[in-house]
């Protein structure tokens, strides 16, 4: 999977991939007032992140060059082996090498029997999917310094867009996300907003999807995920009744449903950190 180079940004400013030079560039949008960055490009092998972390603590030190040594003398699959990288999956495994090396391999090993889940194109591939504005990070962190992950799931256009569409694009914001070691150590927030969800888009919750996703989901190296539902309805109600029953025990401990109550959400993430409409507005 390609990995996301972090990109430094001014507050309160949308940035977007540029498609001509594969830079970063400002982009207007008059229809949302959230404040948001998106993925830059993807780094080749010869930018990927060199800078040795943990440098002052012997212990976290060694299981870093553990882990790589295991990760370079595995001929099954080749992969990044930099210390940012590395430190996802040991982050992820409280430092703990051997599973964060099974993680690594499990996640590998469902790329190569599903290819089509996984991002496997430049990045430059995906700017008209990025620029739906399905999904975003906001600019802030909520109360517990947690990266948080937006999806409009109401403005899915299910002509276009297919589940390995959606699939891709949590890829690239987590990628995006995890090359950060804040957001490593304290986790990611994702806000559901389901406001004008379509039962149309109920085709998207086949079996086969869902059992994908959900071990998508599981094996990403991310230490702490959690799910905040808002503007959900009858609908979404019958979705999730489909979805539980195969979500791991793991998702289903992380979910947790608001509704319209704002109250609820900001005493979970905090109220600063969020858009200004969900202080008096059903929006996200």
């Amino acid at each position: 999977m390609p990995e996301i180079e972090a990109l430094r940004h001014q507050p309160s400013t949308k940035l977007h991939p540029s498609a001509k030079t594969g830079g970063v560039g400002k982009q207007n949008d008059n229809n949302n007032n959230h404040d948001s960055v998106e993925p830059a490009p993807e780094a080749t092998p010869g930018q990927q992140q060199q800078k040795s972390l943990y440098a002052d603590d012997a212990k976290k030190s060694a299981k870093i060059k553990e882990l790589r040594k295991l990760v370079e003398n595995c001929d099954d699959f080749v992969r990044r082996v930099d210390d940012l990288f590395l430190c996802r999956f040991l982050n992820c495994c409280d430092w703990n090498v051997e599973e964060a090396q099974q993680r690594m391999c499990k996640l590998f090993k469902l790329k190569y029997d599903h290819p089509e889940w996984f991002v496997d194109k430049p990045l430059v591939h995906y700017e008209d999917l990025l620029n739906r504005n399905i999904k975003f990070v906001l600019d802030k962190r909520d109360k517990k310094g947690r990266r948080i992950f937006v999806s409009r799931l109401g403005a899915l256009d299910i002509n276009v867009s297919s589940a390995t569409d959606l699939a891709h694009l949590d890829e690239l914001w987590v990628e995006y996300m995890l090359n950060d070691l804040e957001t490593q150590q304290n986790g990611i927030v994702c806000l559901l907003d389901m406001s004008g969800y379509s039962i149309k888009s109920m085709r998207y919750l086949t079996p086969g999807n869902i059992r994908i996703g959900s071990a998508k989901a599981d094996l990403l190296p991310v230490k702490h995920m959690e799910f905040h539902v808002v503007n959900s309805s009858v609908l979404l109600n019958a979705a999730v009744a489909i979805l539980f029953p195969v979500l791991s025990k793991q998702i289903k401990e992380s979910v947790h449903f608001h509704y319209t109550n704002w109250n609820s959400l900001h005493a979970h993430l905090g109220k600063e950190a969020l858009p200004s409409e969900t202080q008096t507005n059903p929006k996200v």
